[in-house]
């Protein structure tokens, strides 16, 4: 009889990992994920623009992706409502907490510079997202475009070029400038390099 109820469970189950195997990436994805955590997605998911798994092309060749996202921990930024989901549905975008709070939750550091001397617009507003990317970016740090020319969104070049911002300085801000605050006026760094040196 237990040798008959093994064989019954055997034939079960190789039926259910063959109709697994069978099923198309999506529906495998589905139905592995229903009993184990951590099933990756297939690629198929990525792409479909009606899938609630759509991360779009960008993500798949960005260079910087942001841990949070990197490890699928979702829940850290959107909450427990992702709970047994492997991304979260497409356009829902509820947070645990606003930013800038949402981001002081991993980057501490960053508390206690909005009360220096000088605070960088975007940053003292709590724009945290007007330079930095939530999920990918393209350039380290998250920041959405380059220096300078994510500096120059706002800092026109009309306003700042003078003698101290001639040659390869110009393209190098954060080598004089601190990016979210600073004890001095224009945010400028304690030790700045000889303009001359860099021409």
């Amino acid at each position: 009889m237990w040798k008959k109820l093994l064989t019954y469970r055997a034939v079960v189950i190789a039926l259910f990992f063959c109709f697994i195997i069978s099923c198309s990436d999506t529906e495998r994805f589905k139905v592995l994920s229903y009993f184990f955590d951590g099933v990756p997605l297939p690629e198929e998911m990525y792409s479909d623009p009606n899938s609630p798994y759509y991360l779009n092309e960008r993500f798949k060749t960005v260079r910087y992706v942001h841990e949070p996202r990197k490890k699928r921990e979702c829940e850290s930024c959107h909450g427990a409502r992702n709970k047994g989901k492997r991304v979260p549905s497409l356009g829902e975008t509820k947070l645990v907490f606003p930013v800038p709070k949402l981001c002081y939750q991993c980057h501490e550091e960053f508390i206690d510079l909005v009360n220096e001397k000088v605070v960088h617009g975007p940053f003292g507003l709590g724009e945290c997202l007007y330079c930095h990317g939530h999920h990918d970016a393209p350039y380290p740090k998250l920041l959405k475009r380059p220096i300078p020319e994510l500096c120059f969104r706002c800092h026109t070049t009309e306003t700042i070029v003078d003698v101290k911002h001639l040659g390869p300085s110009y393209r190098k801000c954060t080598q004089c400038h601190f990016p979210h605050a600073g004890p001095k006026e224009y945010l400028l760094q304690d030790s700045l390099p000889d303009v001359k040196e860099q021409e």
